[in-house]
């Protein structure tokens, strides 16, 4: 028969462990309101930015859907064959969307400025020397190569760069994205 102080030893315990386990409770839930935000609203915008670069980049590196898609027929953009080399005609027929049809296929509001790099940097031209939707206009020198394209003087702006193929050779597609 158990004796009456092994009673009362599991109810101390018990007791115990359920202050404990509230103390503990009390802690952790006052550290998250006291604690500061982890993420500022400017590496908020920041964080976002980078999404919208990466989305649009995937979706120029990819074949595009349909593959062989058309301005009447495109319901993703993609500049590539599906193997990262990039297609002319394809680069000529994104450069020549609108503004509106881009920014609804992209799935975003923010600005961007996309074009293309050879190895030594300077920008390559595809019938255009880049693509933004708001009206960056760029001038040729040669019909190759383009002036100097550089990033717009924004506050929050994400670069991203990926690397395809044409005509044998490694170019770099870059995309700007800014608010």
């Amino acid at each position: 028969m158990p004796q009456v102080h092994d009673r009362v030893d599991a109810q101390v315990f018990y007791a115990d462990a359920f202050i404990g386990l509230m103390i503990f409770l009390a802690a952790v839930v006052v550290f998250f309101l006291v604690s500061p935000n982890s993420s500022s609203p400017e590496s908020r915008i920041l964080d976002a930015l980078v999404a919208d670069a990466k989305s649009i980049s995937a979706s120029l590196m990819s074949e595009g859907t349909p593959a062989n898609w058309t301005p009447d027929n495109v319901s993703i953009i993609g500049l590539t064959d599906g193997s990262y080399r990039v297609n002319y005609a394809k680069v000529s027929m994104f450069y020549g969307l609108s503004y509106n049809l881009t920014n609804n296929l992209f799935g975003t509001n923010t600005n961007y400025l996309i074009f293309f790099k050879d190895k030594d940097g300077n920008v390559l031209a595809f019938d255009r020397c880049a693509f933004s939707n708001t009206g960056i206009a760029v001038q040729n020198i040669t019909p190759y190569i383009c002036e100097n394209v550089t990033a717009p003087a924004a506050t929050n702006l994400a670069g991203l760069e990926r690397l395809s193929f044409y005509n044998s050779g490694i170019i770099k597609l870059v995309v700007y994205v800014w608010v």
